[in-house]
């Protein structure tokens, strides 16, 4: 048997130094994959689990490399071995660093196994996004990013920094973000997390923020938090004003599907990005169905 898993992984990583090759040998394991980004290489703890596993262990690296994308949605990944030499480059469809890293795990199976470059590459380009997860629709200017088949936190995390990809330019960037389910008692904390990672990996203006669902304030407050600390890094805050920020974050969350829709026509831009991002049970297709209705209006003004 082959294990695979990330070197970045701190707990796991833990697991690893506690253990040696006679351990995997009990498991049943014959061989010790641990992949990772280049940049997150240490020696230390490489010398540690190569004097644990010997011969069983195999590291691999890769590096991400978004400038060289031959289109949108694309992107490189550049494979190196134990001595850092690079092993492979290879193409992978779509672009973001959650594909790459789940990329990652499947090239290096493939180069364990023995397979060539080539036959890697033909097999990825096969994969295809199904249904409403990251699929990207233009209707004239108009694009919409669907991610609401389903949702958790690191989904959402993902997400975000998918659609930052796509589109480059905050100014164009609108956002369209619902719950996560069955996260239990902690689902308010986690959704202001989440706000928090939206603020982080998808910047754009307030006022092309819409949350929505029962978790809308949540998210709101989230987004809240993340503003204040940000100004307060750049210039400082008063108290009054983090309590504008609050006011005008929670102007954005809905927990109407009819105000949010009537939010989106009225604030519609017909040349803007839209990511529309939540757990299934909150039918987010109503309102990329509003935004489409509003692009087909524009297109037969025009």
């Amino acid at each position: 048997a082959v294990l695979i898993s990330s070197f970045e992984d701190e707990i796991l990583s833990r697991h690893f130094k506690a253990h040696s090759a006679a351990d995997l040998e009990k498991s049943g394991v014959e061989t010790l994959i641990l992949v990772g980004r280049e940049a997150a290489r240490h020696p230390e703890l490489e010398s540690e689990l190569r004097a644990n596993y010997g011969e069983r262990l195999t590291l691999l690296s890769y590096e991400l490399d978004l400038d060289e994308a031959a289109q949108r949605n694309q992107s490189r990944l550049h494979f190196f071995d134990d001595a850092s030499k690079l092993c492979a480059d290879i193409r992978i469809h779509p672009a973001g660093a959650h594909h790459a890293e789940n990329s990652a795990f499947a090239i290096a199976l493939g180069l364990h196994l023995g397979l060539s470059v080539e036959a890697m590459q033909a097999g990825l380009d096969t994969y295809s996004v199904e249904g409403d997860r990251e699929r990207l629709e233009n209707i004239g200017k108009l694009r919409i990013f669907h991610d609401y088949y389903n949702a958790a936190p690191a989904s959402m995390r993902a997400a975000f920094q998918s659609a930052a990809f796509e589109e480059a330019d905050p100014s164009l960037r609108y956002a369209v973000i619902g719950g996560v389910l069955e996260l239990g008692e902690t689902a308010s904390e986690l959704h202001r997390r989440i706000a928090s990672d939206l603020r982080r990996h998808y910047p754009l203006p307030l006022d092309h923020v819409y949350f929505f669902g029962d978790y809308a304030a949540d998210l709101a407050d989230g987004y809240a938090q993340a503003l204040i600390a940000e100004a307060s890094r750049e210039r400082g805050m008063t108290q009054e004003d983090a309590e504008a920020i609050r006011q005008t974050c929670q102007l954005r969350a809905f927990d109407d599907v009819d105000a949010l829709k009537s939010a989106l026509i009225r604030e519609f831009n017909p040349a803007g990005f839209y990511l529309i991002k939540a757990s299934h049970g909150y039918q987010m297709d109503r309102f990329a169905k509003t935004l489409a209705e509003c692009a087909s209006g524009t297109d037969r003004n025009e």
